[in-house]
């Protein structure tokens, strides 16, 4: 009864999205780890350079060469190259990787590769004294005399997750889709003119506006190359209807997210891309919950359904596969 009510909530293109996302084997994706070593290791004889161009140039780079596909859903963009997997974030906290091959995603547990091993040990040879768990441990011994380690054995804080607090991001959705990052790009040009280093913050914020003119181009980068595969499927593809698709998905990623969204399907896809962003850069999945959904996506509903250029039931499968795409993580 409970499988006959699910089929009719679902189309069977969602259906069978799901199964096969549901069923996909976990996995440990290291690609992050290697543009990690390979900027810090570029940087290193910069050492003036602050962190947040660091981890600027960090995710530009991530969005530049990340492997990437294009699946059944017509909702684009992944964090990893696999249908479920993650990337490990050792400046969270690292020593614990160090001491087992066992990963845990929220659905499963793996074994990692020998491949995927050799590039944690590098990680954590390299963040093992300079992670954030450590880095909170030394303060809060120093401060008040009480090493955190042991809220671990009580179960309260554990190394894994020690920078949770820290994550919680509520990006501005409602901006991107409106405005795009052009119109961001364009403020923080304005506030660069504005801006006197002279200030005692100047140099600060001089350092945080050209990392963040560097993500956004990042993020638009990374929806171009979306675009540019969608358009070489479509030159491969045979079914005319998923030709038609690839064609519209590819059109769609060379608008948003840089340019405001012009349709209920931009902005959804818009909104992912903020979204993803979010999970390129920091970890865990309910760091940027999707709350402010219907109030980005809705006035472009409203829209498109009183022109005639989408359903309801065409809005529904399309926030279906988004949320399909929320649990790749």
């Amino acid at each position: 009864m409970v499988q006959t009510a699910e089929k009719r909530r679902i189309s069977e293109r969602v259906r069978k999205e799901k199964e096969e996302l549901l069923s996909a084997p976990p996995q440990i994706d290291t690609q992050r780890l290697e543009v990690m070593l390979d900027v810090y290791q570029e940087t290193a004889m910069k050492p003036t350079m602050p962190t947040v161009m660091r981890r600027a140039i960090l995710f530009h780079r991530l969005c530049s060469e990340k492997i990437i596909y294009i699946d059944d859903n017509p909702v684009v963009g992944s964090q990893t190259r696999y249908k479920y997997g993650a990337y490990p974030f050792p400046e969270e906290g690292c020593r614990w990787m160090g001491r087992t091959d066992e990963f845990s995603l929220p659905r499963a547990k793996l074994q990692i590769s020998p491949e995927a091993r050799q590039w944690v040990d590098k990680a954590v040879e390299l963040w093992q004294d300079a992670n954030l768990f450590n880095i909170t441990r030394d303060i809060m011994l120093q401060k008040y005399s009480i090493d955190i380690r042991t809220f671990s054995k009580c179960g309260i804080w554990m190394e894994a997750v020690a920078g949770g607090a820290s994550h919680i991001i509520a990006p501005d959705y409602n901006k991107v889709v409106s405005k795009g990052l052009k119109g961001i790009m364009a403020e923080i040009e304005e506030a660069e003119s504005k801006l006197d280093t002279g200030e005692p913050d100047g140099t600060d914020r001089y350092y945080f506006l050209q990392a963040a003119k560097l993500a956004l181009n990042g993020m638009i980068l990374l929806a171009n190359r979306y675009a540019a595969l969608a358009r070489e499927m479509a030159e491969k593809e045979k079914n005319a209807e998923r030709k038609k698709e690839l064609e519209e998905i590819a059109h769609i990623c060379e608008w948003v997210p840089e340019n405001p969204a012009r349709s209920f399907r931009e902005a959804l896809q818009a909104f992912w891309f903020v979204q993803l962003g979010v999970w390129l850069e920091a970890p865990k999945a309910l760091n940027s919950p999707p709350a402010t959904l219907t109030r980005s996506l809705y006035p472009l509903y409203k829209k498109d359904k009183e022109d005639g250029k989408i359903t309801a039931e065409e809005a529904i499968e399309l926030l279906q596969f988004y949320f399909l795409k929320i649990n790749q993580l």
